[in-house]
């Protein structure tokens, strides 16, 4: 009785398991910023993105607003640039740019 008891806990924990673990691979990996802008930098360059500073000019350009915050952020689809832009408006928004290609991709998720 105890031997059947202490199989079937050890069974429903192997499911509880493998069940958490498959909830862990879907969700796929975490999107990760940089918070130093040096380690940003060598990023940059070794993956061929685009600068900031490129951006920028594109911005002014394009009279598409004021760069006023920006962050590079890993996300499983590649490198993104999280903008806050100050618009011509003077409203504020918050965009994603492909660093690689420097196109906008979608609006942020509000919460960062």
């Amino acid at each position: 009785m105890k031997t059947t008891l202490m199989a079937w806990l050890a069974g429903a924990l192997v499911l509880v398991l493998a069940a958490a673990a498959a909830v862990s691979a879907e969700a796929g990996p975490a999107t990760s910023c940089f918070s130093d802008w040096s380690a940003a930098a060598s990023v940059v360059d070794e993956e061929k993105l685009v600068t900031v500073e490129h951006l920028s000019r594109q911005f002014q350009r394009q009279k598409l607003g004021e760069i006023v915050k920006t962050e590079l952020c890993r996300e499983p689809s590649g490198y993104v640039y999280r903008l806050v832009v100050r618009t011509p408006n003077g409203r504020f928004k918050t965009t994603l740019y492909d660093a690689r290609r420097g196109i906008e991709i979608g609006v942020a998720e509000t919460g960062r």
